[in-house]
């Protein structure tokens, strides 16, 4: 893979740098001048580790510290780094003057309805939504954006779980670090996790001595991988994300326990396992399989076994709860069962269509009841869009204006959950990414 897009992305102010790829004189000077006027007010506002970091991957010179304008960029070097004209294009959509417009991201047919503008409101609209859950969707990105610490993470505890819950309600948008007004942002937060990955040895996690650090790392290898799949496809190479996801997907992998579930810790050895847990596992185990980092073949044993695992978790009523150990707890986490079977090729099977009927026979949403919490209701948007049809409807039905009206005016969610604890990030992620789901992802069969 090249670290330059082979054809051009953006048409981009000056323009001569609208083809700058293979022009390096051009490039140079229209390098000077975007280095002077643009690129300098964003590395003054960046924090000194997130500066070094990016420096020390991306091969970025800076010479007399950030203040000196003039000299922090050497353009002459830059010119002959790949990894520096890398980095340039990745903020390139930043320099276009108002009466340049960039081109649409050519993206893939999985990610093209997230992607362009006409095609995500097409399917909003097809799939029931409204231009008020486009809104507030815009509302929650622009109140993440501030809440954003220095380091580019979210939070002060499980930093990277919220920085990867954040992360993926921004490119559920198709904010990446193209965008114009959340692309650093993203870029700050992908930066961040793929740091901490590096610091852990490919573990996504601030503290393993804590057990929930499993949870973080999926959610975190979760956002890398699908940020991954974006780039892949459009040939553009952020160091050290590539290797960061493979080795933090095959802990995933590897953590697995006998009985097909995941439990804490990642003790494998195990034969019971923990739902909570493993749905996480699972949706970073498939957006690990959009990556090509892997063959499809090894996949096929974990997610045979995973599915196995929720049959036998299925109780005679048809939810799939907590634990293996405790059939009967949480039955609320049947939605999140039954998007874990879809993931896994799974979603037609008998167990799947039996959650289903459970789901609707119980599901209500009354915002400010534990009815709406949106831990499972997260899970449970994704699974009935991908049932779609009447169920889907009448499940949206019951959620969309509850959730609408409860956005706060500056764009937060706040709420308590009954399954643990949960602060206003993370309402703000599930919520944003339960509206997002109208075209997050085209069907089932793509997911």
């Amino acid at each position: 893979m090249t670290q330059i897009p082979s054809k051009k992305i953006y048409d981009c102010a000056p323009s001569e740098c609208a083809d700058w790829g293979g022009k390096k004189a051009e490039y140079s000077d229209c390098g000077r001048r975007y280095a002077h006027n643009r690129i300098q007010e964003r590395i003054s506002a960046m924090p000194r580790a997130v500066l070094a970091f990016v420096v020390m991957n991306f091969g970025f010179p800076l010479w007399g510290g950030v203040e000196n304008h003039e000299d922090s960029i050497s353009i002459g070097e830059c010119a002959n780094d790949e990894s520096a004209i890398a980095l340039i294009d990745v903020r390139c959509s930043e320099i276009n003057d108002d009466d340049d417009k960039g081109t649409e991201l050519e993206m893939p047919p999985i990610w093209k309805g997230r992607c362009d503008l006409e095609e995500r409101m097409k399917r909003l609209n097809e799939m029931g939504g409204s231009k008020e859950c486009e809104t507030a969707v815009i509302k929650s990105l622009g109140w993440l954006q501030e809440q954003q610490n220095a380091d580019g993470s979210w939070g002060d505890k499980y930093q990277c779980a919220m920085t990867g819950m954040a992360v993926l309600a921004y490119l559920g948008h198709c904010e990446t670090p193209h965008s114009k007004q959340f692309g650093d942002t993203v870029l700050k937060a992908i930066v961040y996790l793929i740091n901490v990955g590096m610091q852990g040895d490919g573990v996504i996690a601030l503290d393993k001595a804590n057990h929930t650090w499993v949870f973080e790392h999926a959610i975190a290898t979760y956002a890398l991988a699908e940020t991954y799949a974006f780039y892949v496809e459009l040939n553009v190479d952020i160091p050290n994300l590539a290797k960061i996801t493979k080795i933090a997907g095959e802990i995933v992998m590897d953590g697995q326990a006998d009985s097909g579930g995941w439990n804490y810790k990642y003790n494998n050895h195990e034969q019971n396992g923990d739902n909570s847990v493993g749905f996480w596992q699972i949706q970073a185990m498939r957006a690990c399989m959009h990556t090509g980092l892997w063959s499809e073949g090894k996949f096929r044993m974990p997610s045979r076994k995973a599915a196995m695992f929720l049959e036998e978790m299925q109780c005679d009523d048809g939810s799939i709860g907590y634990r293996n150990t405790h059939l009967n707890k949480s039955p609320q986490l049947t939605g999140g069962a039954i998007l874990a079977l879809q993931m896994l090729g799974q979603g037609n099977s008998s167990a799947a269509r039996k959650a289903i009927r459970y789901f609707r026979k119980n599901n209500e949403f009354k915002w400010g009841t534990p009815s709406a919490d949106l831990y499972y209701h997260y899970y449970n948007a994704q699974a009935m869009m991908n049932v779609g049809g009447s169920k889907w409807e009448k499940y949206r039905r019951t959620f969309e204006s509850e959730l609408l009206e409860a956005q706060h005016d500056y764009g937060y969610w706040s709420q308590k959950s009954s399954h643990g604890a949960i602060n206003d990030h993370m309402a703000t992620c599930f919520a944003t990414l339960m509206l997002e789901v109208y075209y997050r992802f085209p069907s089932n069969d793509e997911l």
